[in-house]
């Protein structure tokens, strides 16, 4: 794959018969009031555009450049097979999800199925905006801690609203909850040379 964005909206035109958007935080307020980008958009609420996994690759030696995966409501990226590389990720998680809907269930940005032995991902971000409620979620990158699975250059970043990520990838890496510690990042997940993937025959 090369150059893929696979989005589920955040946002749509605003309906002219419809009213002001209500705040999902105060119903008795527009969502305007708190978000500006309110006044020219309607912004995606929860329950909006049911979309569940962005990306679930489930066959071997799939190699991708450039990979954006925006917005969904659990797992943003499956990766299940094997010997998988991703050259440049990002993900921003869902806006309008809460603690119970998305944190509790320890969803993640880019999720490496337990099974797999084989991956390598170079130049990966996910990004937190959770625009209505709490949510804090656990890691932005999921995968094994086996030697076969390498990530580098791996980073969450906090742009606005509630914290946040408490770790880069599964506990490694710090938190971002704010702006005054936006961005957690990691060199490589193991030290030691990348792995070499075999070209498929």
């Amino acid at each position: 794959g090369d150059n893929l964005w696979i989005w589920r909206a955040d946002h749509a035109f605003l309906d002219p018969d419809e009213g002001p958007q209500k705040d999902p935080q105060n119903s008795l307020v527009p969502l305007k009031d708190r978000v500006p980008k309110g006044s020219e958009y309607y912004l995606t609420a929860m329950g909006d555009y049911p979309a569940k996994v962005g990306v679930h690759v489930k066959g071997d030696f799939v190699t991708i450049y450039g990979l954006a995966v925006e917005h969904f409501t659990q797992d943003n990226t499956v990766w299940e097979g094997e010997a998988g590389r991703v050259y440049f990720y990002q993900n921003e998680l869902p806006y309008d999800v809460d603690q119970e809907n998305f944190g509790d269930k320890h969803y993640a940005g880019y999720r490496v199925a337990s099974k797999v032995q084989r991956h390598e991902a170079q130049g990966v971000g996910v990004y937190s905006y959770f625009r209505d409620f709490q949510c804090l979620v656990r890691s932005g990158f999921v995968a094994p801690s086996t030697d076969g699975v390498r990530f580098t250059n791996v980073f969450t970043r906090f742009l606005n609203g509630e914290p946040g990520i408490e770790h880069v990838l599964n506990d490694q890496g710090n938190a971002v909850m704010g702006f005054s510690d936006p961005m957690s990042r990691l060199p490589t997940s193991i030290e030691g040379p990348g792995p070499t993937v075999a070209p498929r025959r």
